[in-house]
């Protein structure tokens, strides 16, 4: 664009006069140094507004009194909604920035990168997550209050143990039952044993022993009459004897 044009008026203020026939001042004389001037500012002018229009695809048309502002208009991004093209660039925001800033690409590399991939992901720390109810049978992670409530329900924790209890494995409707007491059997008789609970369905068997140290005596116990409560425990011992047993059923 052609420099600023000098003052060449012959005035003190470089201003334009008109000719004073009262007092006989001579007008402002515009030579053609000025015109000159004039006419080539008016096109270097032209020239630069004419090269905005033609980077737009635009050609000058004297109809047309806005067609700067069209150029400038499909130059430049409006502030609102800005509808960029190309490969626009911006400053790189830090990992952790949590502002309006713009997200480049190289931003959000750097935040993925932070994070574990889907396939075979390496987690380090302690990683958590949503804990599934006892039952849930998915691909959903298991977390360590899962197993331990799946477990609990399989096998209920029960202690300390008891003289006499039972045990359901699995903790639920048809599960094996585990029962175990104690009793004094009456001197070469037969005594009504009942289980700490009755089973469901049915005792599949007993196992019992005396608990004694008599090594000496000739003797036997034994259990008859199973039943899904009880049953009868027989002493051949000539004393009564305290014995210990441990019943199976469902």
């Amino acid at each position: 664009m052609k420099p600023l044009i000098p003052v060449t008026t012959q005035s003190s203020d470089g201003a334009f006069y008109d000719e004073n026939k009262v007092t006989g001042e001579e007008g402002t004389i515009v030579d053609a140094a000025y015109m000159n001037n004039m006419q080539s500012a008016l096109r270097s002018v032209q020239s630069e507004i004419i090269s905005i229009l033609a980077t737009a695809g635009m050609q000058p048309d004297q109809a047309s009194v806005d067609q700067l502002l069209t150029a400038l208009d499909g130059r430049f991004a409006k502030v609102a909604s800005p509808a960029f093209t190309g490969v626009p660039t911006a400053p790189t925001a830090a990992v952790g920035t949590n502002t309006r800033q713009l997200a480049t690409t190289a931003f959000v590399r750097a935040i993925t990168d932070e994070l574990a991939p889907l396939a075979s992901p390496a987690l380090t720390g302690v990683p958590t997550g949503p804990t599934a109810a006892v039952g849930t049978n998915t691909q959903q992670l298991a977390t360590t209050a899962f197993v331990t409530a799946a477990l609990t329900k399989l096998l209920p924790m029960r202690s300390p143990f008891t003289d006499i209890g039972s045990i359901r494995i699995p903790d639920v409707d048809g599960g094996l039952i585990i029962q175990w007491g104690s009793k004094l059997l009456a001197a070469q008789a037969g005594t009504s044993v009942l289980f700490h609970r009755a089973f469901p369905a049915t005792c599949l068997g007993i196992i019992m022993s005396p608990n004694d140290s008599d090594t000496t005596a000739s003797y036997r116990v034994s259990a008859t009459s199973a039943a899904v409560n009880g049953f009868t425990g027989v002493s051949t011992k000539p004393q009564n004897t305290a014995i210990s047993y441990l019943a199976v059923g469902y």
